[in-house]
C-alpha cells in the first residue's frame, strides 16, 4: 500500500513524483492524501520560504479522478455522489485558500465543472419530488462565487437544464438574473 510508505514532511520533489504514479493509477486515497500534505505543511510551516505547492495541472487531473470516485459511490450505501469524501475534496480544490496559486482560469473552470456535472447528474438520478433544490441551488452559488472571481461564467447549458427542473420562483430568477 503506497500509503504506509508516504514520509511524515514529503518533500517538493517526492510530492511531484507520486502525484504523478498516484494518477496514472487512479489512485485517489493516494491523491488526496498529497493535497491534505500540503494543507498540513502550509499550517505547520506559516513562515517556510519554501512552500510545498501544486500545479494546475494537478488540480484539474486530481478532480478528474475524485469526481469519477463520486460517481463510483453513486450507487453505495452511503448516499451517494455527494456525500463522501472525494466529493469534500473536489470542493478542496475549488475554495481551500492553501491552493490559490494552482488556481488559473482553466483550473477553476474545469474543477467546477465537475462539480457541477455531479451535482446534475445526481439530481437526474433523483426524479424524485424530495430532491433538496436548495442545497443543489447553494452548491451552484458556491461554484458562481468561486467562478465570479476569474471572470467565468456558470456554464448555459447546465443552468438552462437546472432552470427547467427547478419548482422554487426564487431559484429560478437567481438563475435568469446571472444571465442578464
Amino acid at each position: 500500500d503506497i500509503l504506509s510508505l508516504w514520509p511524515l514532511y514529503p518533500p517538493q520533489p517526492f510530492i511531484n513524483k507520486a502525484f504523478n504514479v498516484l494518477y496514472v493509477y487512479k489512485h485517489a486515497a493516494g491523491l488526496r492524501q498529497i493535497f491534505d500534505s500540503v494543507v498540513a505543511h502550509a499550517l505547520r510551516e506559516k513562515d517556510s520560504k519554501k512552500p510545498l505547492v501544486v500545479s494546475p495541472r494537478m488540480l484539474v487531473m486530481a478532480s478528474t479522478v475524485f469526481s469519477e470516485e463520486c460517481r463510483n459511490k453513486s450507487g453505495d450505501a452511503d448516499g451517494g455522489d455527494t456525500n463522501n469524501i472525494y466529493w469534500q475534496c473536489l470542493w478542496n480544490l475549488l475554495e481551500n485558500k492553501h491552493f490559490k496559486h494552482a488556481r488559473t482560469q482553466h483550473s477553476v473552470r474545469f474543477v467546477g465543472q465537475k462539480i457541477l456535472e455531479l451535482l446534475f447528474e445526481q439530481q437526474q438520478q433523483q426524479l424524485r419530488d424530495d430532491v433538496d433544490e436548495d442545497g443543489v441551488m447553494q452548491d451552484v452559488k458556491r461554484v458562481y462565487n468561486t467562478y465570479k472571481h476569474y471572470d467565468i461564467p456558470l456554464p448555459l447549458p447546465l443552468m438552462q437544464q437546472l432552470h427547467t427542473k427547478l419548482r422554487n420562483a426564487l431559484h429560478k430568477s437567481w438563475i435568469r438574473q446571472i444571465y442578464i
